[in-house]
C-alpha cells in the first residue's frame, strides 16, 4: 500500500522480490524551483538547468570554500505561474527562483542598516519592531541589532520584514505594519526600562489581543516561512526560560576527507533531557553542570535524520546551517526571506566565495521550473549561487515507482479506483482541480454518489497547538448557534493526533468520544508512563 511513498530502494527489492514469478499487487496515488534557462555550473561551465539529465555532472559547494563535482539523482519539473524571486549580487550573479526554494544566507552586522522586524516569544506572542543592523555591545564591540533586541526581549524568533536606508523609512514601515496588522509594538519585558505600564499590562495586552492569527496573515502576505526565523538566540535553560536547539551544520566538520563532513550538535544543562538523549548517543559531561553531544556525519541525509533524532524535548529544534566558505555558516532560507545587504555563497574560478547582495525583487512568473537532487552534496550552483532543494521536497519516495510499474511489468492489469465514498462532490471537484495541474500522473476522474455538500473552508494553523485551539473553539461556537454535540465530528489521521485534540477539547469543557479507538490518556502505555511518574513523585502510591 501507498507505493507512490517508496523510494528507489525499497524499489529494488520489490524487483527483486518478484523477479521470477512478476506476481505483485500494489496500491498507491499517483498524484503528489529555479526558473527555465537558469545556469547551472558543471565542468564543462554553465549549462542551462532544463537541459541537465539524471547522472550528469555538476559543481556543488564541499565545504570551506571548496567546491567538487557531484551527480545529479533526480530532476523535477513543474508548471508555474505566480511571483519569483530575482536576486542580484553586487558581484553580478542573477538567481530568479521561486519564493520557497532554499538558499543559503547570512546576515552580517551593518550599521548603516535599519530592519523592520517581527519578533516571537512563546508565552506572549508576536509584535512588530524596528532596530539597526549593528549595535555597540558592553565591551563596545559590534554586535547585530537583531540579537541585542532578542536578548534583550528574552524572545525566541526574529523575522525580518524589510531592509531599509533610513530609520524614517523603517519607523514608517513599523507603523503601516502595526495598523495594517494589529500586531503591537509594545516591548514584551519591563525590565531595565523606566515605563508608565507595568509587565502585567504587558502580559495583559498580549493575551486580550489574538496577535497569532495577525502574524501569520502577516508572514503570509510577505511570503515568509514561519520555520525559518531570520535569526534565533541560543540555547538556553535558566529562570523559567526553556530553549533547545539541535545545530546540524553542512559541511561544519574541518577535517577533510572526501568532503568536509555534516556536524550535529547538542548543548544542554536540562538532566531530563539527558536520561533521553542518553538512550540514543553518549553525551559528554562539560562545564557548568552542562552536557554535549557531539559528531559528524559522511552522509547529509543520515546525519540530518540523527540530529533530528535528539529533539526528545518539547519544542526542540534541528537548525540548519551551512560552512561553504572559510568564514561563519550561512543559515538555510528560502528565496523570499532574503534581503538587500545579505552575505550568499556563489562559485567563482572554481572556489566557493561570498557576494552581498544588490538588490532582491518580486515580479511574475508562468512557465516551468526545475530543481536538482544532488548526490552527497545536497546543494548545486545556479545562477552563480549556491543553492539547495526547495523547502518541502524530497524525503525520498520516487514517484516514478507507481508512474513505471506498467513498463516494469508487462500485461500488468490496471484497475482504477474511481468512486469516492468518503466525500461530497464538492470536495471532489476542489481535489481534481488541484491535481490536474501535476505534471507527472496517470489520468483518473474521481466520482462519487454522495450529495453536493458545503463549501469547504480552509484554516491555516502554525502548529498543532493553534490548530486544536481553532477546532475546539469551532465546536463551542457551533454549539452557542444551537448545534448539539452529535453533529460534530472532528478527523484526523493517525491516533498520535488525539493528544493535542483532547488537551484543546478539556480545556474548553466540550465532552467528546473516541471512535475506533482509545482516549490518549487511557491507553494502556500512557497509563503505564503516568503510574511510573506518579511513583517517582510518591513511592507509597500504592496504586501507582
Amino acid at each position: 500500500d501507498e507505493y507512490q511513498d517508496t523510494n528507489r530502494a525499497q524499489y529494488r527489492i520489490v524487483r527483486q522480490l518478484t523477479a521470477e514469478h512478476g506476481n505483485v499487487c500494489v496500491v498507491g496515488d499517483p498524484d503528489q524551483c529555479v526558473v527555465e534557462g537558469t545556469p547551472v555550473e558543471t565542468p564543462k561551465g554553465p549549462r542551462p538547468i532544463e537541459k541537465i539529465r539524471e547522472g550528469d555532472r555538476i559543481i556543488s559547494g564541499a565545504g570551506w570554500g571548496s567546491a567538487r563535482t557531484a551527480r545529479v539523482e533526480a530532476v523535477q519539473r513543474n508548471e508555474y505561474d505566480g511571483l519569483v524571486v530575482s536576486i542580484r549580487t553586487e558581484a553580478g550573479q542573477e538567481l530568479v527562483a521561486t519564493p520557497n526554494h532554499m538558499l543559503f544566507a547570512r546576515i552580517d552586522p551593518d550599521p548603516k542598516c535599519h530592519y523592520v522586524y517581527l519578533m516571537y516569544q512563546e508565552r506572549l506572542g508576536y509584535r512588530v519592531g524596528v532596530t539597526r543592523g549593528a549595535r555597540s555591545g558592553d565591551d563596545k564591540a559590534i554586535v547585530s541589532g537583531l540579537q541585542m533586541r532578542t536578548n534583550g526581549e528574552v524572545a525566541d524568533k526574529l523575522w525580518i520584514l524589510a531592509a531599509c536606508d533610513s530609520p524614517s523609512d523603517a519607523r514608517y514601515l513599523e507603523s503601516y505594519f502595526s495598523a495594517q496588522y494589529g500586531l503591537p509594538t509594545m516591548v514584551f519585558h519591563v525590565r531595565g526600562r523606566r515605563m508608565a505600564l507595568t509587565q502585567s499590562h504587558i502580559d495583559r495586552l498580549y493575551q486580550e489581543i489574538d496577535t497569532r492569527a495577525r502574524a501569520q496573515r502577516l508572514m503570509a502576505d510577505l511570503r515568509l516561512f514561519p520555520e525559518y526565523p531570520h535569526h534565533r538566540p541560543g540555547a538556553i535553560t535558566r529562570g523559567g526560560i526553556s530553549r533547545k536547539i539541535v545545530h546540524f551544520t553542512m559541511f561544519g566538520d574541518p577535517r577533510r576527507r572526501e568532503w568536509h563532513e555534516h556536524r550535529i550538535q547538542l548543548v544542554s544543562s536540562d538532566e531530563a533531557l539527558w536520561q533521553a538523549v542518553s538512550l540514543v548517543a553518549p553525551p559528554r559531561r562539560g562545564k557548568r553542570r552542562t552536557w554535549r553531544v557531539e559528531t559528524s556525519r559522511k552522509d547529509y541525509d543520515k546525519g540530518l535524520e540523527f540530529a533530528r533524532s535528539l529533539c526528545l524535548g518539547e519544542h526542540m529544534e534541528v537548525v540548519r546551517r551551512a560552512r561553504l566558505t572559510t568564514r561563519k555558516a550561512f543559515q538555510f532560507m528560502p528565496a523570499s526571506h532574503l534581503r538587500r545587504g545579505m552575505v550568499v555563497p556563489i562559485v567563482e574560478d572554481g572556489e566557493v566565495r561570498e557576494a552581498r547582495i544588490a538588490s532582491v525583487e518580486l515580479r511574475s512568473y508562468r512557465g516551468f521550473v526545475y530543481d536538482l537532487t544532488v548526490q552527497d552534496f545536497r546543494n548545486y550552483a545556479a545562477g552563480g549561487l549556491v543553492v539547495h532543494n526547495s523547502v518541502y521536497r524530497w524525503r525520498g519516495a520516487d514517484i516514478r515507482n507507481i508512474l513505471d510499474f506498467e513498463g516494469d511489468y508487462p500485461g500488468t492489469r490496471v484497475i482504477r479506483l474511481e468512486q469516492n465514498y468518503r466525500s461530497t462532490r464538492r470536495v471532489l471537484a476542489i481535489a481534481a482541480a488541484v491535481i490536474a495541474n501535476n505534471l507527472s500522473r496517470k489520468d483518473k476522474t474521481l466520482w462519487t454518489e454522495n450529495a453536493e455538500g458545503e463549501k469547504a473552508a480552509v484554516y491555516r494553523a502554525w502548529d498543532e497547538h493553534e490548530e486544536a485551539g481553532f477546532v475546539a473553539q469551532a465546536i463551542v461556537g457551533a454549539r452557542a448557534a444551537g448545534t448539539p454535540y452529535d453533529d460534530v465530528a472532528v478527523f484526523y489521521r493517525t491516533n498520535a493526533q488525539s493528544r493535542v485534540l483532547e488537551d484543546a477539547l478539556r480545556r474548553a469543557g466540550v465532552p467528546y468520544v473516541i471512535v475506533g479507538a482509545v482516549r490518549f490518556y487511557e491507553r494502556r502505555e500512557i497509563k503505564d508512563a503516568l503510574a511510573y511518574l506518579r511513583l517517582l513523585v510518591n513511592p507509597a502510591d500504592d496504586v501507582a
